[in-house]
């Protein structure tokens, strides 16, 4: 351990044998990071795993937390977010992938949650080779629970998307511009055939 004029102290492990001197602290108990100043995590290996079921990031501050993945690497690519599923054995027809839901409270301050949307990935066919997707952007419809709005299917064959949009008969689908059938403008802003 080093210590330095000012009270830093650095703790460096090191392996004679020229092997990983591994670093671990484990408690009975809680662990509790409490710094004045930032939390800086660098791992020299390019991984950082973390095991838990629960992560909550919370902030009194307006329009925080922001979560930011900069990727800074001089190409055209980008970051990745991505959400796996592994039920330890072969996928499954219908299978959620995840769940991305958006809750907040209604106006009488409810103490429970209100899942106002959410956006469900899902397996269409699992079918090996054909392996369709399906994406379902859901709502929550007037006290009814969240229902889907649009729904995005891998179709039965190669190069093929099948899109549902609405639901029900009352459900209104509002399209500004002009709607284009295939490459040919169908249908004005007007209501008009073209």
């Amino acid at each position: 351990a080093t210590i330095g004029t000012h009270g830093d102290v650095k703790l460096t492990t090191v392996d004679a044998a020229a092997a990983a001197a591994h670093f671990e602290v484990e408690a009975d108990g809680n662990i509790t990071l409490d710094a004045a100043g930032d939390i800086v995590l660098e791992a020299g290996g390019d991984d950082l795993t973390l095991d838990a079921d629960n992560f909550t990031f919370t902030s009194a501050t307006s329009q925080k937390p922001s979560v930011t993945f900069a990727d800074t690497a001089n190409d055209a690519d980008g970051s990745r977010l991505i959400f796996s599923k592994n039920r330890g054995a072969a996928g499954q027809d219908a299978d959620l992938i995840t769940a991305m839901q958006f809750k907040s409270y209604n106006d009488a301050g409810t103490p429970e949650l209100i899942n106002y949307g959410q956006i469900i990935p899902k397996i269409h066919d699992a079918s090996d080779g054909v392996e369709s997707g399906q994406i379902i952007f859901q709502v929550q419809a007037h006290g009814g629970g969240n229902e889907t709005g649009l729904m995005l299917t891998g179709g039965s064959q190669d190069d093929e998307v099948d899109v549902e949009i609405g639901l029900g008969s009352a459900s209104v689908t509002k399209i500004h511009g002009t709607l284009t059938m295939g490459s040919t403008a169908a249908m004005t802003n007007a209501g008009l055939l073209s």
